[in-house]
């Protein structure tokens, strides 16, 4: 099941969802596809969820600078640990200085801010360690 879209403006767009195949590939849970509907072979970010049954990504925002932030309910990306909230480089690798360690059940929204800001709306009970309730500002 796809739960999201999100356009770039090369044309190509992302999907993230509940699913671990894109026109027969594995792929985790999100893929970016070619304008022409393709799947983009060279970009897998490699999610993990804790519980294939329910978790997904559910949200996906391309920053000016080509990274892409998403968001979910997810416990690895690439190999490692994250909560939640993970940035990609354009070309799908972990951006391993951005863990803003959020807790919860599940991404509403997500929204860059002129500043570079990343605004993360959903179910939020913590973001590193500090309660919060139901919305994250992160850089």
């Amino acid at each position: 099941i796809v739960h999201y879209v999100e356009a770039q403006a090369d044309g190509r767009f992302f999907i993230g969802g509940r699913f671990t195949q894109v026109v027969d590939v594995a792929r985790g849970y999100v893929a970016r596809l070619n304008a022409d509907g393709t799947l983009d072979a060279g970009f897998d970010p490699n999610v993990e969820v804790a519980d294939p049954v329910n978790d997904r990504i559910s949200c996906i925002a391309v920053q000016p600078n080509g990274a892409i932030v998403i968001g979910g309910t997810f416990i690895r990306v690439g190999g490692a640990a994250r909560n939640n909230v993970a940035r990609l480089d354009a070309s799908g690798n972990l951006d391993t200085g951005f863990d803003p360690n959020i807790a919860g059940d599940g991404c509403g929204d997500i929204a860059v801010q002129s500043d570079g800001m990343i605004v993360y709306g959903g179910d939020v009970t913590t973001v590193g360690g500090v309660a919060r309730n139901n919305i994250a500002r992160v850089r």
